[in-house]
């Protein structure tokens, strides 16, 4: 598997790739969505999204991400926004790769070591608890989380923030 730059012209494979590994419709974002978000971050140079692709050029997982400001009530701070993390069966033992990539990207940049943060579905709420490790060994740490019931869909989502380990 190779770690590629995600960016708006694979927005339809990874709209695809959604809508075979979320079980619930409602959590998918569309191709229009997926396209419009990459572009902006484009735009911004604030583009850490990655593509995770198998030897015969097939999108097996992404992880979109990008800088914006905090989710903390009345924050300016910015963030490295995690927006989603999608892998194929096949792909979960990637996740580690993915985030760890992710981070050297943001720290190759004059932006520093950013907080981390992200909404994750219950399935997300698993892998990210089963992967703390991961983040542990970039020096990061879970200092907040919220959890809340998403009103379309009436699952139950939960906000994670990381920071750096002082």
């Amino acid at each position: 598997m190779e770690i590629l730059q995600l960016a708006s012209d694979l927005a339809r494979a990874a709209a695809c790739l959604a809508k075979a590994c979320y079980r619930d419709e409602l959590l998918c974002v569309s191709e229009e969505e997926i396209f419009d978000n990459l572009q902006r971050a484009e735009r911004y140079e604030e583009n850490f999204s990655l593509a995770l692709v198998d030897e015969h050029d097939h999108l097996r997982g992404y992880l979109m991400a990008w800088i914006q400001t905090s989710l903390v009530r009345q924050s300016t701070e910015a963030v490295l926004w995690l927006d989603d993390c999608c892998l194929d069966r096949g792909a979960r033992r990637n996740f580690a790769s993915l985030i760890q990539t992710m981070v050297e990207r943001l720290e190759a940049t004059d932006k520093g070591r950013l907080p981390i943060e992200t909404v994750v579905t219950p399935e997300g709420l698993d892998l990210a608890a089963d992967h703390d490790d991961v983040f542990e060994d970039l020096g990061y740490a879970l200092v907040a989380s919220h959890q809340y019931e998403d009103e379309a869909s009436g699952i139950t989502m939960t906000w994670l923030r990381y920071q750096l380990e002082t």
